[in-house]
């Protein structure tokens, strides 16, 4: 069972992230990263093998914020060792629930098509995008039909799951430009709201470029010694404002607004914890 906790951070964490929306007057949908991690900042096993983290209250608090964001998006790692579905399964339990909750529309940064490789994908009607044709200036002749043949294929395997595979450009690594994704997102698909939920390269890119607006992040209080969240150090650190803590089936989960000089001045530098407990 589910502690009041739970739903007070579900609530602050949809609230916050309407209002984000409501005022911003960007070309990019209004951005949550969410993640679960242990004390010592461990995602996943060296292993990169899949492993539960959260606890059964998180993880419907993580189904919860699904069903009240636009889309869900991870990475292509994350899609080959998780095998997620992104869809609302177990939210937590309504109070007043009519019909179906909302499914948000599962989107996959894939820069090297390794959809094509990955045994089983079980989303419905993804948004896939990939850097892989814009690297073909680099192809030699030779080698440019079966490069060519691997780009069709992926889109006849996306398109088998309803969904779509779109083309953007590299970022300075050579990878998916995910300020271009995102607003490819808003233009082209209506996506007002979106859920990062990983892997660590993701969530990383997020932050350095200022694309997150929300951490929601679950803390297990346990050690690890595992595959980090972060992949590298940035170049300064990078608080979250108007934080709240709230203990969740077990774990500690953390809320944190980003950006918030683009929405509202008097937010700035308002750096303090609020911590709720069953009796708030």
């Amino acid at each position: 069972m589910c502690d009041i906790s739970a739903w007070e951070v579900l609530n602050l964490a949809i609230e916050q992230i309407k209002i984000r929306a409501a005022k911003s007057k960007r070309t990019r949908p209004s951005t949550t990263i969410a993640f679960a991690q242990t004390l010592d900042g461990s995602i996943a096993p060296r292993e990169r093998c899949r492993l539960d983290i959260s606890s059964k209250c998180s993880f419907r608090l993580l189904h919860s914020l699904r069903a009240n964001h636009d889309a869900v998006l991870i990475g292509a790692n994350t899609l080959a060792i998780d095998s997620p579905r992104l869809n609302v399964r177990e939210q937590l339990p309504q109070r007043f629930q009519f019909g179906e909750p909302s499914q948000p529309r599962p989107v996959v940064v894939d820069s090297n098509l390794r959809c094509v490789d990955i045994e089983a994908i079980r989303l419905e009607r993804p948004i896939f995008f990939s850097s892989y044709l814009s690297k073909s200036i680099s192809w030699c002749d030779s080698e440019r039909e079966s490069k060519l043949q691997r780009w069709t294929t992926a889109e006849a395997r996306i398109r088998s799951l309803g969904g779509d595979l779109r083309s953007c450009g590299l970022d300075a690594e050579g990878r998916c430009d995910l300020k271009e994704c995102f607003e490819l997102l808003a233009s082209q698909y209506g996506i007002r709201t979106l859920l990062v939920e990983g892997g660590a390269g993701i969530l990383q890119s997020c932050l350095e470029l200022g694309l997150a607006d929300q951490a929601v992040v679950t803390v297990r209080p346990c050690f690890l010694g595992g595959y980090n969240s972060m992949t590298r150090q940035l170049v300064r650190p990078l608080p979250l404002q108007q934080v709240v803590a709230a203990s969740v089936g077990g774990d500690v989960v953390l809320i944190g607004q980003l950006n918030c000089d683009e929405v509202d001045e008097e937010t700035q530098g308002r750096e303090r914890v609020r911590f709720i407990t069953a009796d708030s």
